[in-house]
């Protein structure tokens, strides 16, 4: 936050010579234009139009003067070069002319007509104040800070010097240096408060919040009408932590220059710290409507929509951001943030590698960059990007405050990376311990897992052997659903050769009709589903079979099509189709009603989702429920579990239940028990499928011999 307050240093030095007398008032009229230009002007003409002098640059001069005060920057530069044709060693005209071309940024001119002022008058300190000032605006700081050596050279207590070269070592980011001159300038004049503020800039930078506010004090004291020092103020409480007292001044800096775009922006860093999202916003939108190419409002924008959630115009105000400041690195760490929460993990950290050939001492790029890495499981290079911004020193960032709160972010995940390091090391010493007591133990397992398979082979033939009553199941029709080709996350292998193969094994043990369906859509499924009912409602049994993704979202399961993007979390509902809505199906069913989900797998919408309410709870695979008598939902794994896709051509879970459908006389309840102990024995106890609901005393039973 700083202005060019100080340039108002040089406005009052400006010089005027006198010119020779013509006759009557006009000469002296003249000589004083600069303080009466509507009657100087005037006088300073007639003597030019009578051209009785031989002098006549001197009342061009005068005249330059008086243009220069009523605001006439142009005829000002015309009438100094008609002085210098007239007599190229006017240095007067030299040094005003320079003068003005620096009050219009004309900077490479300004410099050329003060260094002939200085050749032309080498004891000239304002003629080299003037080119140092010139220089510091160009950001030639080495340039700026010799010519105010020689400034104050010639003139010791040059107060605007001493503030100048105060900030070209600011700009050099050598603090102390900047310091030194300020504290000159407040010996040379104590009641002038810009010294008092550059100082309070400098301390703000070397983390010295206290320091800055005193100083911010004594310039509002010295000029209660500055915003500049409220606005500055206001920040070094923000920084202290200090945010009600930071929003009362950055308030008053509005109320004071309400048209003044640094002030709104200031305030509006404070708004966001105090998670006012929607205000800070606001005072951004203001100041971009004073200035649309205010590169900061747009790039600070950029960061609260995003913490806001509102990703699409974070993106949009970053990108015109960088459009006008390709150069900075600050605005291509807060691109890479945008991209990092969108789950662009790759943009991410192309762009933060942008910011660090931008500045490689970039702290918020190292710092971004590691989180990126973490987030896509790259531990190790997350942590070298994190010790390297621990190391740098935020004095040498361009923004020393973003700098330090880069930094401590950096040793927070830091601390983190290294907790779950320890807690890792700790699990595998866990696990080395218990794999020998585990090789003590094999032969007994093995020999307890033969045993068990003995006992589940005189289970089978007792099974079979049984000669169950005679028993009407009635019409039997189920719907089979595998959805593999999702088109927004990536494609799973098994789901659609799951679905043939139970749909091919319903059809050998005599169910009356078995639908099979791929890769459905969210409307699709829907249709097909509405249709289901219908032939459920003419059955004694309704069945349906779907493998593929599932969530839970708030305790409700969610089966998910394949051209779901679940982008958020208030997506889910419009675009998954709930398990409700598959029991729903089923309903009509007269004797058993049963839904059999391979929809537990790890799930890659979740980790992509972004919340948009905290305490909303997106769970690890499916939640437990409690269906109404007569219906059944066995699930793969049970609630909090995930489900393998398996390495071969079925699931687990697929793989035991085809197996046992086709066993005669095997009754549901210790078919799928069956399968629970297959399942569980395939995945080294990994997952444990479940059966939730209960059915009425009678027998059922899907192969009947």
């Amino acid at each position: 936050m700083r202005g060019l307050k100080t340039f108002g240093i040089v406005l009052s030095i400006l010089v005027t010579l006198a010119g020779s007398a013509v006759a009557a008032d006009d000469p002296q009229l003249c000589d004083n234009a600069a303080k009466d230009p509507d009657i100087g002007i005037p006088a300073c003409t007639r003597i030019i139009s009578g051209n009785q002098i031989p002098n006549l640059e001197a009342a061009y001069n005068n005249r330059g003067n008086a243009w220069f005060h009523k605001g006439l920057n142009s005829s000002a530069i015309d009438d100094y070069t008609a002085a210098i044709e007239r007599n190229p060693a006017f240095v007067d005209a030299f040094r005003n002319r320079g003068f003005v071309l620096l009050r219009q940024d004309e900077f490479d001119r300004a410099v050329a007509d003060l260094t002939q002022a200085i050749a032309l008058d080498p004891k000239s300190s304002f003629a080299f104040y003037l080119r140092g000032f010139a220089l510091f605006r160009k950001g030639e700081f080495e340039g700026a800070i010799k010519d105010f050596d020689r400034a104050i050279a010639l003139k010791h207590d040059y107060y605007a010097a001493f503030v100048h070269r105060g900030d070209a070592w600011y700009g050099k980011r050598e603090f102390d240096r900047a310091i030194r001159d300020f504290d000159a300038a407040i010996k040379i004049d104590g009641k002038n408060p810009t010294a008092y503020s550059e100082r309070a800039q400098v301390h703000i930078d070397k983390g010295d919040y206290e320091r800055a506010i005193q100083n911010y004090n004594k310039s509002i004291e010295l000029d209660p009408k500055d915003w500049r020092a409220y606005s500055g103020r206001g920040e070094a409480l923000r920084l202290k932590g200090d945010l009600d007292a930071a929003l009362a001044s950055h308030n008053k800096a509005v109320e004071l220059g309400p048209q003044n775009t640094d002030a709104l922006i200031n305030r509006a860093i404070a708004l966001k710290d105090k998670k006012r999202y929607s205000d800070s916003i606001s005072d951004y939108t203001e100041a971009l409507l004073i200035n649309p190419k205010e590169t900061r409002a747009l790039s600070n924008r950029a960061e609260v929509l995003r913490l806001d959630g509102d990703l699409s115009r974070a993106l949009a105000d970053i990108d015109k951001a960088i459009a006008l400041f390709p150069n900075s690195a600050m605005n291509h760490c807060r691109r890479a943030d945008v991209y990092r929460d969108r789950g662009e993990l790759e943009h991410a950290v192309a762009e933060f590698g942008v910011a660090i050939k931008i500045t490689a001492n970039a702290v918020c790029a190292f710092t971004g960059r590691g989180m990126a890495f973490e987030q896509s499981g790259q531990h190790d290079k997350a942590k070298a990007d994190f010790e390297k911004a621990q190391k740098m020193v935020p004095e040498k960032d361009p923004d020393p405050s973003m700098a330090r709160e880069a930094r401590a972010l950096a040793k927070v995940q830091l601390a983190a990376l290294a907790e779950r390091a320890k807690a890792e090391a700790q699990r595998l010493a866990t696990l080395q311990a218990a794999e020998v007591a585990k090789r003590k133990e094999e032969q007994q397992e093995k020999e307890r897992q033969a045993a068990a398979e003995r006992e589940q082979a005189k289970q089978l033939q007792s099974v079979a052997a049984l000669a169950p009553p005679k028993i009407d199941q009635g019409r039997r029709v189920a719907l089979i659903i595998g959805n593999s080709g999702y088109q927004n996350v990536p494609q799973l292998a098994n789901p659609v050769r799951d679905a043939e193969a139970i749909g091919e094994a319903f059809r050998q043990i005599g169910f009356d009709s078995v639908q099979v369906e791929d890769n459905l859509t969210r409307s699709q499924m829907v249709r097909v589903l509405r249709k289901f009912r219908d032939e459920a409602d003419r059955a004694n049994w309704g069945v349906i079979y779907f493998a593929g993704h599932g969530i839970g979202l708030n305790g409700t399961n969610y089966l998910i099509p394949v051209d779901a993007r679940m982008e958020s979390d208030r997506d889910v509902e419009d675009e998954a189709v709930p398990l409700d809505r598959m029991l729903a199906a089923t309903e009509g069913a007269k004797k058993l009603r049963m839904v059999i989900l391979d929809a537990c797998r790890d799930n890659p919408f979740a980790n992509k989702m972004r919340r948009s309410v905290a305490s909303r709870s997106v769970t690890r695979g499916l939640t437990a429920i409690e269906p109404d008598v007569g219906t059944l939902v066995a699930y793969a794994a049970r609630d909090g579990q995930t489900a393998l896709d398996g390495d071969g051509a079925h699931s687990p879970f697929v793989s035991s239940l085809l197996k046992h459908l086709v066993i005669p006389n095997l009754e549901i309840g210790m078919l799928f028990r069956l399968v629970r102990d297959d399942v569980r024995q395939m995945t080294n106890r990994q997952q444990e499928p479940f059966v939730y609901g209960s059915l009425p005393g009678e027998n059922f039973y899907f192969l009947l011999k």
